[in-house]
């Protein structure tokens, strides 16, 4: 017997919501035969997403810098629910990262910038593994979007954001689709010039 579940998405000021209401047992990463859930590698929460690899002294005549993203790895992980039903693995296909300000110097974030989505075609979580998904939390394009404001200002700020990694996936076997998601911090800076 499946259950029913609703997913209803809200955009408030930038901010993606997602509220899931379900019937029964339903939760999020819930599928007929495994239930999945993610994980953030600990040693990259918070990340501090340096926005400039600098070239020489920070900020002098004649530095240069480059940009490069930051990605952190999330442990994708699938539970068995009954093993005498059957067994399948999930196909991930994409991740939705938001961020939400963490405090008030961090400016709101829109469109193009926020949500970023992540195609992950490729990548099957096996039935009862574990699987290390790459996730660009801090790409090129954010840390570009930020430099104006951030690299080589007097005192500038660091901008925080809580950041939420949404997984959707595909049950192989039931052919089920759902989501399930993870959290963590992102601080953007020119930590070399501070």
């Amino acid at each position: 017997m499946r259950f029913a579940r609703t997913v209803t998405s809200v955009i408030t000021s930038g901010v993606l919501l997602m509220v899931v209401m379900s019937c029964g047992s339903t939760t999020n990463g819930d599928y007929d035969y495994v239930t999945a859930t993610a994980s953030v590698d600990s040693t990259k929460n918070p990340l501090l997403a340096d926005l400039a690899t600098w070239t020489g002294t920070p900020c002098t005549t004649g530095s240069t810098y480059t940009i490069t993203n930051d990605v952190v790895n999330v442990t994708v992980a699938s539970t068995v629910k009954q093993t005498n039903v059957g067994t399948s693995p999930l196909v991930l296909q994409k991740a939705t990262i938001s961020y939400s300000p963490a405090d008030t110097m961090s400016p709101a974030l829109s469109p193009p910038y926020s949500p970023i989505s992540q195609s992950l075609n490729g990548y099957t979580v096996p039935a009862g593994g574990t699987l290390s998904v790459p996730i660009e939390v801090a790409p090129h394009s954010l840390k570009d979007y930020f430099g104006s404001a951030l690299v080589c200002t007097a005192n500038s700020p660091v901008y925080s954001y809580n950041v939420t990694i949404i997984f959707d996936a595909v049950e192989q076997l039931s052919g089920t689709s759902g989501s399930f998601s993870s959290g963590m911090i992102v601080r953007f800076a020119d930590f070399a010039d501070k």
